[in-house]
């Protein structure tokens, strides 16, 4: 997930799978919430980039 955690761009990027493989969008699961693999200071989210 990015930035927003999926509260902007899951449906987006549902719907652009959904076209890219010709299927109806119901037929594309929903990707999976996931926290960081490690502790991220909010700050360093905040600016974005490879920090």
């Amino acid at each position: 997930m990015g930035p927003c955690q999926g509260r902007g761009c899951r449906e987006i990027i549902m719907r652009e799978i959904s076209r890219a493989k010709g299927i109806p969008m119901a037929q594309v699961e929903p990707g999976t919430f996931r926290p960081p693999v490690k502790p991220v200071k909010l700050g360093v989210l905040a600016k974005g980039g490879d920090n």
